[in-house]
């Protein structure tokens, strides 16, 4: 889908999308929570919309973050970003970002989710700097950010701080992994060719939680294109009836350059010209692929050294491929 569309708190779902956000909402602000009781319905709701990876060329909703350079970003995925109203941005500069972020994963295919604790200043838009969060400006300073990592698995759902940076990089899978998982199997029937198609692909249903602010236009998915989308049924169990905490965690502490691979990506988008380096245990990383798992990082070093968010270094990123995500 192109865009991103809208369904109040309070409001009345249409199609089966349109129920998976509500009941993504609902999920994270149930209805006897403390914060259900501040809600302001009008401005609170579901933003949602779906990402298909390989994409088509110039679609999707970070279509904008992409560069004429980009073909393999726009067919694969997407670059480091931050959810926000892209509106607000867009006219007045300013950062306001859902509650929460949510992804929730219907297909076992392609390049998992990370998640950083890195944010930006409200008002500019910049990285806030890693000394400033670390609460002081002194010379020498041991700064702490935590990643996850979070491989797609079908019937996941993932949701982080709506502040976070994160994207979907598959420079974490082996070369060639995600083109032979979109393969179709010998011997499909043409018939069914169009159908098993659509199941080989990187699908995921995202919903961003917003409370009191709605997004600038952000609107509730055309009346008339409903009915080209699954019916809603009311009498459907919500999709968390049977939801339970993974059970494990592999955690991995990165605090030397010899404990992790080093990447550089690019952040952003809308002109930025920052990256994000990073140092990742890739081998902890790939080991949890085939089971859809997931992996906490923890990253300290003296200034931040093991990861940067900066301007381009010509030779810091040499010899390292551009990224293309899945």
């Amino acid at each position: 889908l192109p865009r991103t569309f809208w369904i109040p708190s309070n409001g009345a779902p249409r199609c089966a999308l349109e129920r998976m956000a509500l009941d993504v909402f609902q999920h994270h602000v149930p209805e006897d929570s403390p914060a259900s009781q501040r809600i302001d319905s009008s401005t609170s709701g579901a933003e949602w919309w779906v990402q298909v990876r390989p994409s088509t060329p110039k679609s999707g909703r970070y279509a904008m973050l992409v560069g004429d350079n980009d073909a393999d970003d726009v067919m694969a995925g997407i670059s480091f970003h931050w959810d926000k109203d892209e509106e607000l941005r867009i006219h007045t500069g300013m950062f306001i970002h859902p509650h929460i972020s949510t992804v929730t994963y219907l297909t076992d295919i392609g390049a998992p989710t990370l998640v950083i604790d890195k944010r930006v200043d409200y008002v500019t838009g910049a990285p806030i700097a890693d000394n400033a969060e670390a609460g002081g400006g002194a010379a020498s300073v041991v700064i702490t950010h935590n990643g996850f990592c979070s491989w797609p698995k079908s019937g996941k759902h993932l949701s982080f701080d709506g502040r976070f940076l994160h994207a979907a990089p598959s420079d974490f899978m082996e070369e060639g992994i995600f083109e032979k998982q979109c393969q179709v199997p010998d011997g499909t029937k043409d018939a069914d060719l169009k159908s098993v198609q659509r199941y080989h692909r990187r699908i995921t249903f995202l919903v961003n939680v917003w409370i009191n602010h709605r997004p600038i236009g952000v609107n509730p998915f055309p009346e008339t294109m409903l009915d080209k989308l699954s019916k809603c049924d009311l009498n459907e169990e919500s999709i968390f009836r049977d939801c339970r905490p993974c059970e494990e965690i592999e955690e991995s502490v990165i605090d030397d350059a010899k404990d992790g691979q080093k990447f550089t990506w690019p952040v952003g988008g809308c002109s930025s010209t920052d990256n994000l380096k990073l140092y990742a245990p890739l081998t902890t990383i790939r080991n949890q692929m085939k089971t859809g798992g997931n992996i906490s990082m923890k990253w300290e070093a003296t200034n931040g050294g093991l990861l940067s968010i900066g301007s381009t270094d010509d030779e810091s990123i040499e010899g390292n491929k551009r990224q293309k995500h899945a």
